[in-house]
């Protein structure tokens, strides 16, 4: 192999894995808007525990809540919640959800 088709090979190669390895950008992160609370885990595991808060057609988790002595541990139906999301904090298997910092909650009616 010529000089000139190895580094035509390196930099199509660069260009594929670079495109392979793109995940996808946290959109969840740092916005604010309404949400549902809809269970709480308690189990102690890795990508367990926590708050589970669905908002429009995706779910997350939050292991700390601000205000999170009016929601509570026990949910029994959805709580209505304007929250604040801060960056990804744990990036969870597929089957998981991956957790966000909650910056403000508050209690919808």
């Amino acid at each position: 192999m010529k000089t000139q088709d190895i580094y035509k090979f390196l930099t199509i190669m660069f260009i594929i894995v670079s495109f392979l390895g793109c995940e996808k950008e946290n959109d969840l992160a740092n916005i604010t808007t309404n949400a549902q609370i809809i269970d709480f885990v308690p189990e102690k595991c890795y990508c367990c525990w926590g708050w589970v808060i669905k908002i429009d057609s995706d779910t997350i988790k939050a292991d700390e809540l601000p205000n999170s002595e009016l929601i509570g541990y026990e949910i029994t139906t959805p709580i209505n919640v304007k929250i604040e999301t801060g960056n990804k904090v744990i990036d969870c298997p597929s089957n998981l959800y991956d957790y966000y910092e909650i910056k403000s909650l508050i209690l919808n009616d």
